[in-house]
């Protein structure tokens, strides 16, 4: 399997909970980053909307990616609904050939 990359950009649902949001999402950062699997999660804040997020992902393959949405750090998080998915996407580096991804289209 092949490294696997996503972009996630999260709305603030409640605003008045913005500092608990960055509280929450900070507390997710750090657990994520102690997975096996994790490569890279970043959580940046939107310069200039500060109920905006974005998270920047790597993982060592999909399989890693789909550990980390059943744990019960991240399943805890999604309870709180602080945040809700705006937009998600998944990446491919411009260094991987699209021969190698047999079922992706690019």
């Amino acid at each position: 399997m092949s490294q696997f990359w996503i972009q996630a950009e999260l709305v603030v649902t409640q605003p008045e909970k913005l500092q608990q949001t960055q509280t929450e999402l900070l507390k997710l950062q750090e657990l994520t980053l102690q997975e096996a699997g994790c490569i890279q999660f970043s959580v940046c804040q939107v310069k200039g909307d500060p109920y905006r997020f974005n998270l920047w992902e790597s993982w060592v393959d999909e399989n890693a990616f789909a550990l980390h949405m059943q744990a019960s750090y991240t399943q805890g998080y999604f309870a709180q609904n602080l945040t809700e998915v705006a937009t998600s996407q998944r990446l491919i580096p411009l260094t991987v050939k699209c021969t190698e991804l047999m079922e992706s289209a690019c």
